[in-house]
């Protein structure tokens, strides 16, 4: 009876025997003894046959394979049935490990670090748990609690945390299977079902009203910063991120190759992000006056008329760019100011895109303009926001060019009574 030497935990069917690290023999529903090979990207299984005769041939051929893998361990070297690392302390090591190896960008793990501090480990499915014991149904339920008070992006974010630290659990050999593994399509709609937050675009007087009110309560890089957006359609990363060695007053352009966030510079997140972006001749006059006027400071501080940032934080001395939190909250005291609704700085670039839109512009130059990655993107945000956009012109497009055979017909014939 080879299966005695080995620990054995009681699974759903029955037993489940470790043979070796993510070498395991267990019973399925119907009671037929089975080989479970879970290494790395590697999952097999062989059927056996029941009863002890099957059993036996499963445990002789899971020794044989974990021996072919890396080595059987021996019996006096197996860990307790129960011997599993909690979720807790294997999620705190998860994190350490991709900030000490730069796995992340450094907002994307603070945000990993947000979601498992406020959300997931205070939760008692997965407190001080061991990860075995934590079943399908129960990070199911979990989910979709989080769901009823939070958005769809930030279910799909603590999903990605919790299938990221089973998954590295399973590889390691302390699970069998990944219990999250596909489980965020029954708990979410597809993407483009999902209730998405409406764009809130400013209506053209309401963009005018914002933008004086801006000039009159902000200085002038802090209304530069807000002209880019709303009159180039800048993502407020890319506007903060903004130098001159970008910038080219005769074509009336902007190269963007960098995005700013939480204090650090970094490529844009996708390939069509990376642009030039066409700019109007009123914003470039703008910027050739703020240009002057960053040269001419530069100049009274002694640096030469040298610039680099377009944008620079005074409160930084001028080291840095504005934040993006500064931004926020500016928007949000211009709007109260100008008693218009609550907006936040992306809505600035939706009154860009909306705008251009419903002047007729191609959508196609719009995408470009705006750096989406493809141009059902673009009309799937903002095609329902243009109602109207291309009927002025309905008429003209849609007029035959000869009269049809019935106003031939009656051409010229007196109608009677």
């Amino acid at each position: 009876m080879p299966w005695r030497k080995y620990s054995w935990t009681q699974g759903k069917h029955g037993r489940c025997y470790k043979i070796g690290v993510g070498v395991n023999v267990r019973c399925d529903k119907d009671k037929i003894w089975r080989v479970y090979v879970n290494r790395g990207d590697q999952r097999k299984n062989r059927t056996m046959g029941a009863g002890r005769e099957g059993l036996a041939s499963a445990i002789k051929a899971a020794e044989k394979i974990a021996k072919e893998l890396s080595g059987i361990p021996t019996p006096s070297a197996l860990p307790p049935p129960n011997h599993c690392p909690d979720f807790t302390s294997y999620a705190k090591d998860w994190l350490k490990a991709g900030k000490d190896n730069n796995k992340w960008k450094i907002y994307t793990w603070e945000r990993y670090e947000q979601l498992l501090r406020i959300h997931i480990l205070p939760s008692p499915v997965f407190k001080n748990r061991a990860m075995d014991k934590i079943q399908r149904q129960e990070i199911t339920t979990f989910l979709e609690n989080m769901g009823e008070n939070r958005s769809p992006a930030t279910v799909e974010a603590a999903h990605s945390v919790i299938h990221s630290i089973l998954d590295k659990a399973m590889h390691n050999g302390h699970i069998d299977s990944n219990p999250a593994h596909r489980l965020l399509k029954y708990i979410l709609p597809a993407k483009n079902e999902r209730d998405q937050k409406e764009p809130a675009p400013f209506k053209i007087k309401e963009r005018d009203r914002f933008l004086e009110t801006a000039e009159k309560m902000c200085n002038r890089s802090e209304v530069m910063i807000l002209k880019m957006m709303v009159h180039a359609g800048l993502r407020l990363g890319e506007t903060l991120a903004m130098k001159e060695e970008g910038l080219d007053l005769e074509r009336g352009s902007y190269h963007i190759t960098e995005t700013f966030k939480r204090d650090s510079f970094s490529k844009p997140k996708t390939k069509k992000s990376r642009r030039k972006v066409d700019l109007p001749d009123f914003l470039v006059e703008d910027l050739k006056r703020h240009v002057i006027m960053l040269r001419r400071e530069s100049l009274e501080r002694g640096k030469g008329g040298d610039i680099s940032l377009l944008f620079p934080d005074p409160a930084t001395l001028l080291e840095c760019p504005y934040s993006q939190k500064k931004i926020q909250g500016l928007m949000k005291k211009v709007c109260r100011k100008a008693k218009l609704r609550m907006r936040n700085p992306h809505d600035l670039r939706h009154t860009y895109a909306t705008i251009m839109l419903e002047a007729h512009q191609s959508p196609a130059y719009v995408q470009r303009q705006m750096g989406h990655s493809s141009i059902q993107i673009t009309v799937d945000i903002y095609g329902h926001l243009a109602p109207g956009a291309g009927k002025r012109q309905l008429d003209e497009a849609l007029m035959p060019s000869k009269k049809t055979g019935r106003e031939n017909s009656n051409h010229g014939v007196k109608r009677s009574g």
